[in-house]
């Protein structure tokens, strides 16, 4: 039913497509009905920017993002259709939105939609020196160039001022988990760990843990699968020293590997680097 019914719709406005113009709504159409709904995404997010008055192209584009999970993204498509919008109540914002009503110190907001700003929060101790836990918030969708590469913001605890950020290659995913990582290098401020499991978006690739410096985000170590496919930094954390030699060690996990069989997962004690005086 979903192929005839997807079917109808791009009859009704095929005369207006011109293949000269790029990916075609045809495309997008196909590549939902064979199942790619990533494809389909960006397929129909040029249709879309390249026709905002096709209502047809805006619900398509909606239904591969939903396909996906990407809600809030499916919803703001779909709100581009006449009507759509009028069948959701307004976005609560500030202590209205919780029913307890807490006192909202400061709110931070992602950067641009589909990002999932805020996937990851988490404290990294205090790396500014002001006596105030600091925190790293991750957006994993962050796109570079229309593929997703993550990046990763350090804010201070104090006012929500951001300190530094970090961005991912292109298709890892950077920011799928971060957490505090003690003082990797002994230079006195408190460095990070970031996972970027994404691989590229390849599957003949791998991801990594990423250990970054706290006074500046520069980064100090890398840890990469060499495993086709592995999810390497699925999850990271520091774990202080385990092996007694000084220097701060890590849990790293892998929550997909394919050459242990679908979903079977890994989870590794690793040595942490060490820095000279």
């Amino acid at each position: 039913m979903k192929a005839v019914f997807f079917a109808l719709l791009l009859s009704l406005c095929s005369a207006t497509l011109n293949a000269d113009d790029g990916p075609t709504l045809a495309e997008g159409q196909a590549a939902i009905q064979a199942q790619d709904f990533v494809g389909a995404a960006m397929i129909l997010e040029v249709v879309t920017t390249r026709e905002p008055q096709n209502a047809l192209a805006w619900q398509l584009f909606g239904y591969a993002l939903h396909a996906q999970g990407r809600i809030e993204e499916a919803l703001a498509a779909h709100a581009k259709t006449a009507g759509f919008a009028k069948l959701f109540p307004s976005v609560l914002k500030g202590a209205a939105l919780f029913v307890e009503k807490p006192r909202i110190l400061y709110t931070l907001v992602g950067e641009a939609a589909g990002d999932q700003f805020g996937w990851v929060a988490r404290p990294v101790d205090d790396l500014d020196g002001d006596g105030v836990l600091d925190f790293a918030a991750t957006a994993p969708s962050h796109a570079t160039g229309g593929v997703r590469s993550g990046r990763v913001y350090v804010y201070s605890g104090r006012a929500g001022k951001l300190l530094f950020s970090v961005d991912g290659k292109t298709g890892y995913s950077l920011g799928n988990s971060v957490a505090p990582a003690g003082d990797v290098n002994a230079d006195g401020t408190p460095d990070l760990i970031a996972g970027a499991p994404g691989g590229g978006g390849n599957r003949s690739r791998a991801g990594t843990a990423y250990v970054y410096s706290g006074k500046d985000g520069s980064q100090l170590a890398t840890y990469t699968s060499k495993q086709p496919g592995d999810t390497l930094g699925f999850d990271a954390v520091g774990i202080g020293d385990v092996d007694g030699d000084g220097g701060v060690d890590f849990l790293l996990t892998s929550a997909w590997s394919p050459a242990l069989g679908p979903q079977t997962g890994r989870v590794f004690v690793i040595a942490g680097p060490t820095f000279g005086d």
